[in-house]
C-alpha cells in the first residue's frame, strides 16, 4: 500500500517491522523502493520524517522551491547550503515579480 501511494500505511509499516525486530534491516531497501517508486514530495516527506537529513539536503537542491518546507530542519547542519537555496530562490521569485511590469 505504502509503494502504492498510501503515506499513511507508512507508520503503522514502520510498527509492525518494529514489532519484529526487523526494521533496521528493512529500512534501506524501503527508502530504495520509496525513491524509486513515489513522487519526490512524497519520498522527502519520509526522509523528513525519519531525519535522514542527508539524503533530504540532496532532494532539496534537486527541488530548490523546497527550501522553504525543510529548511529549517536541514539549517542546523546544512546552514550554508539552505542560506544560498533560500537566496536563489529570493532571487528567482524577484526576477519573476519584475518581468511582469
Amino acid at each position: 500500500m505504502l509503494l502504492l501511494g498510501k503515506l499513511e500505511c507508512y507508520d503503522e509499516l514502520k510498527k509492525r517491522l518494529q514489532a519484529d525486530d526487523c526494521w533496521e534491516q528493512e529500512y534501506p531497501s524501503l527508502l530504495q523502493s520509496i525513491a524509486a517508486s513515489r513522487p519526490c514530495d512524497q519520498y522527502m516527506l519520509i526522509l523528513a520524517k525519519e531525519s535522514e537529513l542527508a539524503l533530504l539536503i540532496e532532494q532539496v537542491e534537486r527541488n530548490p522551491d523546497t527550501v522553504f518546507i525543510y529548511g529549517n530542519q536541514l539549517a542546523k547542519q546544512y546552514p550554508q547550503r539552505v542560506y544560498a537555496l533560500c537566496a536563489s530562490q529570493i532571487r528567482s521569485v524577484g526576477e519573476l515579480v519584475q518581468n511582469r511590469r
